[in-house]
Parts: C-alpha cells; structure tokens; sequence
C-alpha cells in the first residue's frame, strides 16, 4: 500500500506484507529520486493523498482511483504511480532483474 501527496511516496513502516513486490517499489522510487517515507500514516492523511496504489505480485503496480466518494489522480492513474509502473514492468522484462533457473533434468544424479 503506497500512497503519493506532494510528489512524496509514503508507505506504512508496519501493518503491511514487506514482500518482494514493496521492496522493488521502493528500488524504483530510490532510482528515480522519489522522495520516500517508511512511517505510520493516518488513516485521515491516506485518504488526503494524492494517489494511491497497491502492489502485488501477480499484478504489479496497481493504482486505487476511488475509495468510497473519494477520488484520487482525477479518477486515473496519476503520474507518479505511471512512472513507477512503467519502470517496474521494464525491470519485470530485464534479465538484470530476474534470477534465471535450470531446469534441465540430469538422471546420472539419480
């Protein structure tokens, strides 16, 4: 759970899973010099931002536009979170970021 108001990614220090996923969030936003907050948020503060996004593996980067009434990045993607996505899908694509595994079967270890 990522949160963006002034330019600023801020992200829950605890009550969130520290996965793979957040940790890479938090490579790209250092890569690109966004300025980053681990801390607690308010709830109050949260629902001020000016976007909002989730992270997963299987789905990336994934922007939140509405909770309830509340409407963030004019009901888009904002372009904080476009930025981060685009480079996190890029890293997805990159042998640099990715751990190559041999599957080859070798039956003289048997």
């Amino acid at each position: 759970m990522f949160a963006v108001k002034d330019d600023v990614l801020i992200t829950p220090k605890e009550g969130v899973l520290e996965g793979i996923t957040r940790k890479i969030v938090l490579e790209i936003a250092l890569e690109l010099g966004v300025r980053t907050e681990i801390r607690k948020i308010q709830k109050s503060e949260f629902l001020n931002s000016d976007e909002i996004f989730i992270s997963s593996s299987a789905g990336g980067i994934i922007p939140v536009v509405k909770i309830d009434e509340i409407v963030f990045a004019n009901g888009i993607c904002g372009q904080n979170t476009k930025k981060i996505r685009d480079v996190y899908w890029k890293w997805f694509k990159s042998t640099k970021h990715t751990t190559m595994i041999d599957y080859t079967w070798n039956s003289a270890s048997e």
